[in-house]
């Protein structure tokens, strides 16, 4: 059995670890810290979409701004819905939180009683209802981002329009919605462990960056 240790870089590349800002016109996002191999599969992906883009402005058969668009509105083929499918698959392997840590809620846990299943509305809008985390916590980064990512990809589906192949869709869609559903038993399980603590220590619940 192998004993090498696994050497982690940042990846900030287009396809899976930034999000595109539209009002800015810009890949925005801290990255991910991955394995080497897996950054240079990454890189790899954002070539390929280079050398695509290239080609079709060359070929003249769309416009800078739709070449620009490219990479942050829907492909409606089933290219971009394997793409997405894979963006949720390997968003769903990254760890939210160190060990032991919980994640950290605007709202105060043991004020507002045991965690109620928000509705699929609810949780396919990043960061929002009563489960809502602080958004200025380290502990709490990840999480977002993780959700704001898949929240993202779930939109670019909606704003899809002649889709090929409605059942692939639906297929996609289904993967994100068991993925945001994973997302909000995390948050039930930590809200569940805040409501124990707090109610048992009898202390008022701080959502910034101590209990006091």
């Amino acid at each position: 059995m192998s004993n090498a240790k696994t050497f982690c870089v940042l990846c900030t590349c287009r396809s899976y670890c930034t999000t595109y800002n539209a009002a800015k016109g810009t890949f925005e996002g801290p990255g991910f810290l991955l394995p080497v191999t897996t950054k240079w599969n990454h890189t790899q992906a954002d070539k390929q979409q280079r050398r695509e883009q290239k080609l079709r402005a060359t070929e003249g058969r769309m416009s800078t701004a739709t070449i620009t668009n490219l990479t942050i509105a829907n492909h409606h083929d089933n290219y971009t819905l394997v793409q997405i499918r894979d963006k949720v698959q390997w968003l769903s392997k990254i760890p939210f939180t160190p060990p032991r840590t919980l994640l950290r809620f605007v709202n105060d846990p043991a004020v507002h009683g045991d965690f109620n299943w928000p509705s699929d509305e609810v949780i396919s809008i990043p960061n929002n209802g009563l489960y809502a985390l602080s958004g200025d916590l380290r502990c709490n980064s990840t999480f977002l981002l993780t959700e704001n990512h898949i929240c993202e990809l779930l939109s670019r589906i909606r704003r899809g329009r002649d889709l090929e192949s409605q059942v692939a869709v639906e297929d996609v869609v289904d993967l994100i919605y068991k993925e945001l559903s994973h997302l909000n038993r995390c948050k039930k399980v930590d809200w569940t462990q805040w409501r124990s603590q707090l109610e048992n220590i009898g202390v008022v619940f701080n959502t910034g960056t101590a209990l006091n």
